[in-house]
């Protein structure tokens, strides 16, 4: 990699370091690409140049978060139990996620499904997906699990529960301290009890109503 390469990459990192910075520290509303500029120490249009909006920042924050946090999610070590393990993986990738609610409404809402941005979206849930479908296999080759014929649809079943829990979290956050572990586990162990042996698998739970 060229100078010139290095320069850009490591304004880039600047730039999204001080967005992170403020957006957590001000919101998203109070924050401007001109405070980012300013707090990176660098040129207007070069913000612009890497993001052509505030949505599109935020959009950049979160996809380099998110493979951070997949990357320690998934780092933990293995349990034994699949539904555990799968468990406690998401739920910590939902903790570091959902941190701060307000600005990751704002993502959710505003941001990861416009159609401009969904790419960047795309990438990490393949990363995720990815790690999940890993872990299913690891566990089929062990012989933990009955030996699965789509492995990829499992775990985008499961991507999709823990989409759901997420929503119901973040819905909830202003007035519980909810364990995510608490709203995954039978969401999880819908997808995932048919797979278990007969002696392993769960007693199906109803999921906690939003509304409560």
């Amino acid at each position: 990699m060229g100078k010139a390469e290095d320069n850009k990459r490591a304004k880039l990192e600047r730039i999204l370091a001080a967005a992170r910075d403020l957006f957590r520290t001000r919101g998203y509303d109070g924050t401007t690409m001109e405070a980012i500029a300013e707090r990176a120490g660098v040129a207007k249009g070069s913000v612009f140049f890497h993001a052509r909006s505030k949505a599109a920042l935020l959009n950049r924050v979160f996809q380099v978060d998110m493979e951070r946090w997949v990357g320690e999610a998934f780092g933990q070590p293995s349990q034994p139990d699949l539904l555990d393990d799968l468990v406690a993986k998401y739920a910590s990738l939902q903790i570091a996620m959902c941190a701060q609610p307000d600005l990751t409404r704002v993502y959710m809402r505003e941001v990861a499904f416009a159609d401009d941005d969904f790419e960047r979206v795309k990438s990490t849930m393949a990363l995720l997906l990815g790690e999940t479908e890993r872990a299913i296999e690891t566990a089929k080759v062990d012989h933990l699990i009955a030996d699965v014929l789509d492995v990829p649809l499992i775990a985008f079943n499961l991507f999709a529960s823990y989409f759901m829990a997420q929503l119901l979290w973040l819905g909830r956050a202003h007035l519980t301290k909810d364990d995510p572990r608490d709203l995954l586990r039978p969401l999880f162990a819908a997808q995932l009890a048919p797979l278990l042996p007969q002696n392993k698998r769960p007693r199906l739970l109803t999921v906690v109503n939003p509304s409560l």
